[in-house]
């Protein structure tokens, strides 16, 4: 049986175009701090065209980074070895690691000394990034494998490798990569809806690239930011709740993480972790069933917007790239 989300869909955007103007973005989503889900955002004139100019003849993509970074070997693995170029094979990246399926929140199990046991980040180029984590054609671990029933708090759609889950996932989260990378930044350049706004350039903060296997889950946050998140390779699900659910989403009552949920895999919100939900987490029934909870599955050239002050969550299906802007 296919694994679903408990909360509803999100409805996509229906335009003239494939895509949506600066305007009516800030008009119909971010002024009116909605939502939104922008299906082939990147292969449609209008994602750039100011007058919404344009139609199906002119549809192609926007950003050469939906047809350049991805490739996949002859064993039909994911390497994304378009993204590894003179410029950012050498560049030291962080890279959070975690168990298949469970996000930075998870607590460390007792007597635990290695990431199998909760999560940390390591330093390390680029280049090698990717060959251990991405295409795994270089061993990262010597563990054997965790057993299929280990990873089940996972997103249960596997690595993506092809390869099984992995015992470490590694994930490249948050990192402002096309800052450093003129070559990857022509590939994936700047939009102008996030300057299309009140403010401006005045609060554009900065922009994201995420690069992991499947198996990686950022768990339920919210951010002081407006996020308008496309994706370039593979495939993820984005859970978003109302700041209004804030009760129902078990945030941390201390520490650093009091936007953050203590809730560490996305089980609970699925169909397959119904059980668990009721039991450890009885008040996200409420929040699944909130007025504007919903739920989207985003590939290649899909966007979505999430306003600032909503909770969201996001899992890797797949081998996957996405970038995200912040901005007020």
């Amino acid at each position: 049986m296919a694994v679903k989300s408990l909360a509803k869909p999100l409805v996509a955007h229906v335009g003239r175009g494939r895509g949506i103007t600066p305007r009516a973005f800030v008009e119909g989503y971010q002024l009116a701090q909605r939502p939104g889900f922008f299906p082939s955002f990147l292969r449609g004139p209008d994602c750039t065209d100011g007058d919404g100019a344009g139609g199906e003849r002119d549809a192609r993509p926007v950003w050469r980074a939906l047809s350049s970074w991805s490739h996949r070997d002859e064993r039909g693995i994911e390497t994304l070895r378009g993204m590894k170029r003179r410029d950012t094979a050498d560049l030291v990246v962080p890279v959070e690691l975690s168990r298949p399926g469970l996000g930075y929140n998870a607590p460390r199990e007792e007597g635990a000394t290695t990431t199998r046991g909760g999560w940390d980040r390591i330093s390390l180029p680029f280049g090698l990034f990717l060959d251990a984590f991405i295409s795994q054609s270089i061993p990262w671990s010597s563990s054997p494998s965790p057993s299929p029933s280990s990873s089940s708090a996972g997103s249960g759609s596997g690595s993506g490798s092809g390869q099984g889950d992995p015992g470490v996932v590694g994930y490249m989260a948050q990192y402002d990569l096309l800052s450093l990378s003129p070559s990857l930044s022509s590939d994936a350049p700047p939009l102008p809806h996030t300057r299309a706004g009140p403010r401006g350039d005045r609060e554009q903060w900065r922009s994201n690239l995420w690069i992991g296997p499947g198996c990686t889950f950022t768990p339920i946050h919210r951010d002081p930011y407006h996020n308008l998140f496309v994706q370039i390779v593979g495939r993820k699900r984005i859970h978003v709740f109302p700041p209004s659910a804030h009760s129902s989403l078990y945030l941390f009552k201390e520490g650093p993480q009091q936007n953050t949920s203590v809730i560490h895999s996305e089980r609970p919100l699925r169909t397959d972790g119904a059980d668990d939900m009721h039991r450890l987490f009885p008040l996200v029934e409420k929040a699944l069933g909130a007025t504007h909870t919903a739920v989207v599955d985003v590939g290649p050239g899909d966007a979505v917007f999430i306003p600032q002050g909503w909770f969201h969550c996001v899992a890797s299906l797949e081998t996957s790239v996405s970038v995200n802007w912040w901005f007020r």
